[in-house]
């Protein structure tokens, strides 16, 4: 039973609204990537890859300065 308020299409019609919309939607998305990546507007993805890569960074060579000394404390041990 068809409402009376919902418009009526046809197929060929339905396919070409839904794709349009699906299309605009999808250019919408990419566009919003596209604008993370390229550094428009506020925080970037590249920008806290970035940042991410440079924590990483310092934390490998903290963790390398303290094992660094490791060896030497366990030598005080040793009988």
């Amino acid at each position: 039973m068809k409402s009376e308020s919902q418009p009526s299409y046809d197929d060929e019609t339905l396919v070409a609204y839904l794709d349009g919309e699906l299309s605009r939607e999808v250019a919408d998305r990419i566009d919003g990537l596209v604008r993370g990546f390229s550094g428009e507007g506020g925080n970037t993805m590249f920008g806290e890859f970035t940042q991410t890569a440079r924590s990483v960074r310092v934390l490998a060579g903290r963790l390398d300065e303290r094992t660094a000394t490791v060896p030497h404390a366990f030598n005080g041990f040793t009988v």
